[in-house]
């Protein structure tokens, strides 16, 4: 990793940009703080490099505090004595990540605003207030290791997430039931690729079931060969020949990343969607899907990938929410996404909890502030 310019993760744009700040030569690597949440606090902390890989950060100092670090916000740098891993960990070695100076985030803004006007007494309601009322595109990916895929075709996943007439609950139609239309979900645009990869023994390309048209193609082992991939329908499959799914699924994640921006020649996977899901082979993962809070990723376990409620828990993640819970135990607040999920197709109907519903604002038309310090009128 070097220092040049980072990729500026805010839903509301795409570009570049600097921090106004003189970095040091000890400092080898920036991003952005990439947090998994878990009650009320990030159990581990991953730095997000510009093109998108994601690291957890290993040998922080015992004293290392989060306050001030906000998920898919705030910007580090990492020293030069920081080790990366295949594996997707970076060994800091106990050296202090570096605070970067950064713009304010719109999310911010907007909560000063509304703060300001005296529409939302309570802070817990400032969260992502511009997201929750937007049009957003989300790509799906399935993926073939080396030594096993996805269970399921491009078809069929596309179904599980976009509905398409045959699926007929799906996060695409639940979000815009619960948001009354405010939060739309579509597919990610069409776009062609090209995939220049070597072809190793035990992988069966008859599998891939993307359009695909050889060029430079021979029939023996280890060969180079261009193919051109196609992301149709908001659905891509991504070769991976030389990751195995014993190598678990951070490194299957970062090496999906790296794929998707060289086969259609992007910074960052942001630059095809909004949101991306990634439908790794089974057992690549111990759990069955996880998601970055105020981020554009989350990963699931093969058939998980297809069900409604963990796909509304995950993209919950996605737009800032943790865990939904019962005296102090995760997961226990059954009454929306954010508790537990199930392994059904197309149920459990129902939207977030009555705390996470008002922090979206999607009610407002239905809601009233009752302040009662506020003298009779």
């Amino acid at each position: 990793a070097g220092d040049d310019d980072i990729v500026d993760l805010d839903f509301d744009d795409d570009v570049d940009f600097d921090f106004d700040v003189d970095l040091n030569d000890d400092t080898v690597a920036k991003g952005r703080i990439a947090g998994m949440y878990l009650g009320r606090r990030f159990p581990s902390a991953h730095i997000e490099l510009k093109d998108g890989t994601i690291y957890r950060l290993l040998n922080l100092p015992p004293d290392f505090d989060y306050d001030g670090f906000v998920s898919g916000v705030t910007a580090i740098t990492v020293s030069n004595e920081t080790q990366f891993f295949s594996n997707g960990t970076a060994d800091l070695k106990g050296t202090y990540p570096l605070l970067l100076e950064r713009k304010r985030h719109h999310h911010e803004r907007m909560a000063e605003q509304y703060e300001k006007e005296g529409a939302f007494p309570e802070k817990t309601r400032q969260r992502n207030l511009a997201d929750f009322n937007a049009t957003k595109s989300i790509v799906v990916v399935r993926v073939i290791a080396s030594d096993g895929a996805t269970s399921f075709n491009e078809s069929y996943l596309g179904d599980s997430v976009f509905g398409n007439g045959v699926d007929d609950a799906n996060v695409v139609s639940q979000m815009k039931a619960c948001s009354y239309d405010k939060l739309i979900f579509q597919k990610a645009p069409d776009k062609v690729g090209l995939d220049n990869r070597t072809t190793v023994i035990g992988v069966d390309d008859a599998t891939n079931n993307t359009t695909t048209v050889a060029a430079n193609t021979t029939n023996s082992a280890n060969d180079t060969r261009t193919e051109i991939v196609k992301l149709a329908n908001g659905v891509v499959t991504i070769t991976l020949p030389t990751t195995s799914i014993a190598q678990g699924d951070a490194t299957m994640r970062n090496e999906i990343t790296r794929r998707l921006n060289s086969v259609f020649n992007v910074r960052h996977p942001r630059q095809l969607a909004d949101f991306a899901m990634y439908c790794l082979p089974e057992n690549t993962m111990s759990g069955i899907a996880y998601a970055y809070m105020n981020s554009w990723l989350s990963v699931y376990s093969d058939r998980w990938c297809t069900y409604l409620s963990i796909q509304m828990h995950e993209f919950g993640h996605s737009l800032n929410f943790g865990h939904s819970n019962e005296e102090g135990i995760s997961y226990q607040d059954e009454s929306g996404y954010m508790g537990f999920s199930y392994p059904n197709d197309d149920v459990p109907l129902m939207c977030y909890n009555a705390a996470k519903s008002w922090q979206t604002g999607w009610y407002d038309d239905k809601s009233i502030v009752i302040r009662v310090d506020d003298p009779p009128s």
